[in-house]
Order: structure tokens, then C-alpha cells, then sequence
């Protein structure tokens, strides 16, 4: 992860977005810092910085967990409308 960290870092630069949607704990708290599980990241907003840029950043589960524990599809269809409507604020 440590060695990905600055090209990712720079993609997002690149790319300037608005919001961010990490999917999965790892993307979470590679983006974030700290330990806290997604299941307390989720549903809510917080601010990614990297020097003078921020954007908005939400977790939710990552696809590969879905295929274990399919009854979190609800939570991520949640997660992805909360993120639409952020979208759409604009």
C-alpha cells in the first residue's frame, strides 16, 4: 500500500473529484488513516485532504464482500444513493 500511495495520491490530483466512494476498508483507511471498521464508515461524510486539495469521502463495502455476505446489498444500495445525491448537488 505504501509504495501504491503517491501514484494514487497523484491520480486523484489529477482528477480533481468532488467526492470519493472507498470501496472496502483497506481503500478506506488507505485514504483516511485509522483502524475503524467500514460498518462505522459508512453512511456518513468526511474530508479527504491531500495539501491544498479535499474532496468529500464515503466508505462502503467492497464488492468482493458482497459476494460473501450478500444481505449487505442493501447497505451498499443505500451507500450509492446517498452518493448520487451528493453528485447532485453539485
Amino acid at each position: 500500500m505504501s509504495a501504491c500511495r503517491p501514484h494514487l495520491e497523484a491520480e486523484i490530483r489529477a482528477l480533481c473529484p468532488r467526492v470519493i466512494m472507498a470501496l472496502g476498508e483497506a481503500a478506506a483507511h488507505a485514504l483516511l488513516g485509522g483502524m475503524e471498521p467500514v460498518s462505522r464508515l459508512r453512511g456518513s461524510w468526511r474530508e479527504y485532504r491531500d495539501g491544498d486539495f479535499s474532496a468529500r469521502l464515503s466508505a462502503t463495502y467492497h464488492p468482493a464482500e458482497l459476494l460473501l455476505r450478500p444481505e449487505l446489498k442493501k447497505e451498499v444500495w443505500q451507500d450509492m444513493k446517498a452518493l448520487r445525491a451528493e453528485l447532485e448537488q453539485g
